[in-house]
């Protein structure tokens, strides 16, 4: 009778210590073991196949191109064959012209969804073999294919297909007048990213009709602007005169691409305007024209402007401009202790993209002060964020007073640095990082940056956002 209890506890042991090892992960691999994406690809259920297909886009990842074409030749499942149209039209991969083509032809005789994903693939690869089926599809009345194939059209075709779609507008193909209005956009969108040349003259007509809709005549403005020609001005300008916010920031938009003085004054007027939709295409026409003039106007801006997605762009076009009375401006928000840290923060950035020798020393200034103040933190880390972006040597004294630091955020920002730009003064510093078990999830990225150690995802950098916020901006705005 003891020997059977004895070997009934045996037993019982050996149970426990199998379903520990289980639990704990010590179970021989194989029954552990994650199923390859090749052997998701060939067997998985399609809702796997499907979730790999958008994890491979994500990624970017082009080493199953072969195995997805075979997989959409072999299969009936719609969804797989939108994703893979989707993935292929991502990233440009031109193996399915010949299935596309054979979707589009007949697209009665397909899901809806599909025949979207193949005109959306159509479009990307600018495939012109695709256009007359589009076309037909473009007129059918069917209003989502119709869609579909209004904006391939716009990213496939040439001169002829301006025309065409212009054309196309005056149809009466939907019962609906919301869809007709709809749809009349989506044409004027599709036909300003083509060859307009040939309907410059259509497109002037759309501007001055004041019964059209305001978003279609705002389309054919920017559109005309982009041909540059002279004597366009007068009429993209008085444009500039309408109600309609839409249409007056469409005529400064499209006035960027003229260097007269009349469109320079509507550009000016426009960082007046009450709108600051209005405001804001302002200060792009300014950016894009390199329009030294609009200086004056974008520091007011950037210092009164009620909006503060205006103050910020301020700051932005202020940089792309450049010139000594905006990088003054931004130079002395930056050092201004008393300023808003968003805006410093924002100086900062400005300044390093595109004026990084120059403005270096500031930054540097400002952010040994913020490592050393726990009031600064805030601005310690969004300027870490924006340096730790930069490829230069000249960071590493200013990386190793945040690796120094006791804010774990300021710590991890300092390896983002450190793996950046591999400072060798500092392997000693991120070593000794490495072996402190004490530092936790930062002893384990820093061992993960010098190969020592495996990465679990607790960590990521703290540049790439996945960090809490700490604090809020101090300073007044």
């Amino acid at each position: 009778m003891a020997e059977k209890k004895q070997a009934f506890c045996s037993v019982l042991r050996v149970c426990w210590i199998a379903v520990s090892l289980y639990t704990f992960g010590f179970f021989p691999a194989v029954f552990a073991q994650e199923p390859s994406r090749e052997e998701i690809l060939q067997y998985a259920l399609d809702t796997e196949i499907i979730g790999l297909i958008q994890e491979l886009t994500e990624e970017d990842n082009r080493d199953y191109t072969e195995e997805l074409s075979e997989l959409f030749a072999r299969t009936n499942n719609n969804a797989i064959r939108e994703n893979i149209f989707r993935m292929f039209s991502a990233q440009e991969i031109p193996v399915l012209e010949d299935a596309c083509l054979a979707v589009l032809s007949d697209p009665y005789d397909s899901a809806s969804s599909l025949v979207a994903a193949a005109a959306g693939y159509a479009g990307k690869l600018k495939l012109s073999s695709a256009l007359p089926a589009l076309r037909s599809m473009a007129g059918s009345g069917d209003y989502a294919m119709a869609s579909a194939a209004v904006r391939a059209i716009g990213e496939a075709g040439g001169p002829e297909e301006a025309s065409f779609l212009l054309a196309l507008m005056d149809e009466e193909l939907f019962d609906e007048e919301k869809q007709r209005l709809v749809f009349r956009q989506d044409i004027m969108q599709a036909v300003s990213r083509l060859d307009i040349s040939g309907v410059r003259e259509s497109l002037l007509s759309i501007v001055q009709d004041t019964e059209e809709n305001a978003v279609i005549r705002a389309s054919a403005a920017n559109a005309v602007g982009t041909l540059a020609i002279e004597e366009d001005v007068d009429t993209l300008a008085d444009l500039f005169n309408e109600s309609d916010p839409i249409l007056r920031a469409a005529a400064v938009s499209s006035l960027a691409h003229f260097s007269s003085a009349q469109a320079q004054e509507r550009i000016l007027e426009a960082f007046r305007d009450s709108y600051y939709r209005v405001r804001l295409a302002a200060l792009t026409a300014a950016e894009n024209a390199k329009l030294s003039a609009a200086v004056p106007y974008i520091i007011y801006r950037a210092k009164t402007d009620p909006e503060e997605t205006v103050k910020m762009r301020s700051y932005e076009v202020l940089g792309a401009i450049g010139g000594s009375e905006a990088l003054d401006f931004l130079s002395g928000v930056l050092q201004d202790e008393k300023a808003s840290d968003k805006f410093r923060a924002k100086a900062a950035e400005v300044l390093l993209e595109g004026h990084f020798d120059s403005f270096y020393p500031e930054v540097e200034k400002v952010a040994l002060e913020a490592v050393g103040d726990e009031k600064k933190r805030w601005l310690c880390h969004e300027l870490g964020k924006t340096l730790s972006g930069i490829a230069t040597g000249r960071t590493s004294s200013l990386a190793a007073r945040y690796l120094d630091s006791r804010d774990p955020l300021t710590q991890s920002l300092g390896l983002d640095m450190y793996e950046k730009n591999g400072y060798p003064a500092l392997e000693s510093v991120v070593r000794e990082l490495a072996e402190n078990p004490s530092a936790g999830a930062i002893q384990r990225r820093a061992a993960k940056i010098l190969g020592t150690g495996t990465d679990t995802g607790e960590t990521p950098s703290a540049a790439a956002g996945s960090f809490p916020a700490a604090g809020t901006p101090a300073g007044k705005e």
